[in-house]
């Protein structure tokens, strides 16, 4: 029991370990505007993260606009897809990309008078 014990806070240790690392990574990126496809390249040649999408969900070739400096990756991606369709989520050493879902209003959300 003990082993299995230790075994699981090992495990989430890494995992915690995986998630800081995703806030705290930080790259330079020096245009304003790119295509999102070049983004993509961009993180993946600076950082050890690869980007998993569906290219039937996400237009590669949309730009994109951000603020040129050194920030943390969760901030460039925050700032270039703020305006988009695309939502972003980290696991282990990957980015997965997609659609958001879209947001369904309920009769009770309504205020009707």
């Amino acid at each position: 029991m003990k082993i299995a014990t230790i075994f699981l806070f090992v495990f989430l240790l890494f995992l915690r370990v995986d998630y800081i690392f995703s806030q705290t990574a930080t790259m330079q990126i020096s245009r304003r505007t790119l295509p999102l496809k070049e983004l993509i390249s961009e993180i993946e040649a600076q950082t050890d993260f690869l980007f998993i999408f569906s290219k039937n969900d996400i237009d590669v070739n949309r730009r994109v606009t951000i603020q040129p400096n050194s920030k943390h990756i969760s901030e460039i991606l925050q700032d270039a897809l703020r305006e988009t369709d695309i939502t972003y989520w980290f696991g282990n050493n990957y980015i997965s990309l997609r659609k958001k879902e879209p947001q369904l209003i309920s009769p009770s959300n309504l205020n009707l008078q």
